[in-house]
């Protein structure tokens, strides 16, 4: 006769039951294992779909959008208490269906149907790369046309960003910069108006 109130150990960590071992009618002796406890999730390793890698994203603030909800993640690998706080938002996206999750025996879970966002992410806008002036002590700025849209009232746009875009040709600049209506091509001036003083 086994009872509930018979268990003398259960592993540390063991929050959910997945089965029995023994059924109805079996024989037991002491120390047989009677049910399954789910393991504790001890990592989380975040992967892309397509081919690629995540590992600059290593360290960096992420969310975890899963549906309509997200989970804060500070990285493409977590552990300990936050691997489990991102498996239990896993489990709950696949139980409302906003994931998908495939399981082997002996393998780790896969799950699919998550988006890894910046969890505060940066406005930033793009510009060709011939707008960028950068001058000989490396200020970098763009030049801002006057309202007229003539080169006679020229204003310098200090960058704290002007890195290169993801488009060939094109430099990622500072959010101050977008809606401004900046030259080109700054090879083209003259050379008295290529300052950014």
């Amino acid at each position: 006769m086994f009872r509930l109130q018979y268990i003398s150990y259960v592993p540390e960590g063991a929050t959910e039951i997945v089965g029995a071992v023994a059924e109805l009618g079996d024989q037991v002796s002491s120390g047989d294992p009677i049910l399954v406890a789910a393991a504790p999730v001890e990592s989380v390793v975040l992967t892309p779909v397509s081919a690629g890698n995540l590992a600059a994203y290593d360290g960096v603030d992420l969310a975890l959008r899963l549906g309509s909800s997200a989970v804060d993640v500070s990285g493409v690998e977590v552990t300990g208490a936050e691997a489990a706080v991102v498996a239990a938002a896993l489990d709950e996206a696949v139980r409302t269906g906003a994931a998908r999750v495939e399981i082997s025996d002996g393998a780790p879970s896969t799950y699919s149907g998550g988006i890894l966002v910046l969890r505060a992410p940066e406005t930033t806008g793009t510009v060709p790369s011939t707008a960028v002036l950068i001058e000989a002590t490396s200020v970098a700025c763009l030049l801002s046309v006057g309202p007229s849209g003539g080169l006679e009232d020229l204003t310098p746009l200090p960058l704290t960003t002007a890195t290169a875009g993801n488009e060939l040709g094109t430099i990622v600049v500072d959010e101050a910069a977008i809606g401004a209506q900046v030259v080109r091509d700054v090879s083209a001036l003259a050379e008295k108006d290529r300052t950014c003083r």
